[in-house]
């Protein structure tokens, strides 16, 4: 049996995600555009990997496409699209610096970048991301040798609320409990959370 053209625009295609993506992350990403019935996640050859996510309401699918497509995500641009006129998979030709025109009128949410240390042997990144995002959003996360890593926030108030009450707090990773730092990447953003903003 066919599947149900009615959940076509309903169902949103979203590509060029990274290959340890989870659920978890594609409903965070969405979360403020309405109920998510289902999210299916696909690896396919040569590393593309991708995602339909079915929504419950077809006005809060295409809110999803509107606002997401282009949208930075690991340092990639996601792909976003309703199923029914998405025509390839993964990156296809909204590759790398590809910027949506309604993410083009959104550059004025700046992105900033923090510095964390300490971190425990064998920190994943989706387990440093689950701990920054209590502060904001996340756009962006690598590790480093000796539990070294730069996180990249959408929004200053969110890397603001980061330095300010994630320095010091405690992360748990395969049973080992550590303190991590967190500090401004950049001097002059260091300098402005202190004089204020603006």
């Amino acid at each position: 049996m066919g599947e149900d053209p009615s959940r076509w625009d309903r169902t949103v295609y979203m590509g060029n995600l990274p290959d340890d993506i989870r659920e978890q992350d594609i409903r965070y990403l969405l979360q403020d555009f309405g109920r998510i019935d289902d999210v299916d996640i696909k690896h396919a050859p040569h590393g593309v990997t991708y995602a339909f996510i079915e929504f419950r309401q077809a006005r809060d699918a295409s809110q999803a496409v509107h606002r997401r497509d282009g949208y930075d995500f690991e340092g990639e641009p996601l792909r976003v699209e309703i199923k029914d006129g998405f025509k390839g998979k993964g990156k296809g030709k909204k590759g790398k610096g590809y910027k949506s025109k309604m993410d083009r009128d959104r550059d004025d949410m700046e992105e900033f970048s923090l510095s964390v240390s300490g971190l425990p042997d064998g920190t994943m990144r989706t387990q440093l991301k689950d701990h920054m995002r209590q502060a904001g959003d996340v756009v962006y996360c690598d590790i480093y040798n000796h539990g070294k890593a730069q996180v990249r926030f959408r929004g200053y108030d969110g890397a603001k609320r980061a330095v300010e009450d994630l320095d010091g707090s405690r992360i748990e990773v395969d049973g080992q409990r550590k303190t991590i730092r967190v500090w401004w990447a950049d001097r002059s953003e260091r300098s402005r959370s202190r004089t204020g903003r603006g």
